[in-house]
């Protein structure tokens, strides 16, 4: 018969192993940062030519998304690159004084008309210089904007998560930018 140590030691042993991966999961969770707009550093003016790369994260009612992005702006002209997980597929979007250009093809629709009816989804790319360069949350009637955490480039602090939720639509998108040139 095998004699069992002292079960008043044993009981919470267990309640702790049991209970220590839920507090580690938890204590994993992303923390919100209240950033003072005093202690970020932000660029004096928006660039007229600048680019950002990161990914990007879409949810909407029958979806969730996620691809790459790289994005081209000179004054407000623009070329945003979409690339599938494991480069499955790409989508060139470019602004010009001509019109939208798709994969090298001219539609007459706008951005978000485009990106809505192909993708089901869009973000407000005509602001994004605002909320990258002036941690704008404030763009439109449409969009809630938040920025969860910042990266120092060159001593200046540029949004490093930014999240947008559609006040109207199912629309969720997350980008997590992994560089901004300026």
């Amino acid at each position: 018969m095998i004699k069992v140590a002292n079960t008043a030691f044993i009981k919470p042993m267990l309640f702790i192993f049991k209970i220590l991966p839920l507090i580690a999961i938890l204590s994993g969770c992303e923390t919100m940062h209240n950033y003072s707009d005093q202690a970020l550093k932000h660029p004096a003016k928006i660039p007229n030519i600048w680019s950002a790369q990161g990914r990007l994260s879409v949810t909407t009612t029958d979806k969730v998304e996620t691809a790459g992005f790289e994005i081209e702006f000179e004054q407000q002209n623009y070329k945003l690159k979409l690339n599938a997980t494991l480069g499955l597929g790409q989508v060139i979007i470019e602004s010009r004084e001509h019109g939208l250009l798709v994969n090298s093809q001219t539609t007459n629709m706008s951005f978000d008309r485009w990106m809505m009816n192909k993708m089901g989804w869009y973000f407000p790319i005509n602001d994004i210089d605002k909320i990258l360069f002036q941690s704008a949350t404030k763009i439109s009637n449409r969009w809630d904007v938040s920025i969860s955490s910042y990266k120092n480039i060159n001593g200046i602090n540029y949004p490093k998560v930014v999240r947008f939720n559609h006040l109207e639509h199912p629309i969720k998108i997350k980008l997590v930018l992994s560089n901004i040139n300026s």
